[in-house]
């Protein structure tokens, strides 16, 4: 009996040990201060809305980094997402060509309107393993076949007590959009990136609706 009690108060002393505190996003040794301008290429808008970029070459369909929502959940990140109509959500990613797209037009945005921010940036994806702990999941259901894991950073965190749920991009600028896991209430530094996948001119359309 005894024995079983000490092994109880090791698995919850190790659960405490390796918790990621709340409110502290992890340090980055390795920070650069100085801007790594990549030479990112402006994104074209084609059939999107005005502000939105045209991701359909590697079938995101329009994308945008939505500066105006700044500092936003996780939860409420996907309700401004959904707000720009039928099929909005957080942007999914399902291989590298989508990872590269991003992070040439988040990496622009960046440097021409989130400089001051020195790196300290995050982006909301809709990656997460709210259902069931450390199976991560996109909403519309499509299979998790690609991730883009801070693996340095032992990415995705270990999290015995499932708290640590959502999942956040790291600057493109400074850390490449790097994946990692955090709480879903977070709002440090924290911008949604959306995604409409409905066929660009009905978007278009069904935006000037909305407005």
């Amino acid at each position: 009996m005894i024995g079983k009690t000490v092994l109880a108060v090791l698995a919850v002393c190790l659960a405490v040990a390796i918790a990621r505190p709340k409110g502290l996003k992890k340090e980055r040794r390795d920070m650069i201060l100085k801007s790594r301008n990549h030479g990112f290429e402006k994104t074209v808008q084609g059939d999107c809305p005005e502000g939105w970029s045209d991701g359909s070459s590697v079938g995101l369909g329009c994308v945008f980094a939505d500066l105006g929502d700044a500092d936003v959940n996780e939860p409420d990140a996907e309700v401004v997402c959904s707000g720009f109509g039928e099929g909005g959500r957080l942007v999914e990613i399902y291989n590298q060509d989508q990872m590269h797209f991003l992070q040439n037009m988040l990496g622009l945005i960046e440097n021409e309107s989130l400089g001051s921010m020195g790196g300290y940036i995050y982006w909301w994806i809709g990656l997460n393993d709210i259902e069931a702990a450390d199976e991560f999941a996109w909403p519309s259901g499509n299979a998790v076949n690609y991730t883009n894991w801070d693996v340095d950073y032992n990415e995705p965190y270990p999290d015995p007590a499932n708290e640590i749920n959502c999942v956040q991009m790291q600057s493109a600028e400074f850390w490449s959009l790097l994946w990692m896991t955090y709480y879903c209430d977070d709002t440090d530094s924290l911008f949604p990136v959306c995604q409409n996948t409905i066929e660009e001119k009905q978007l278009t359309s069904k935006l000037k609706a909305h407005v």
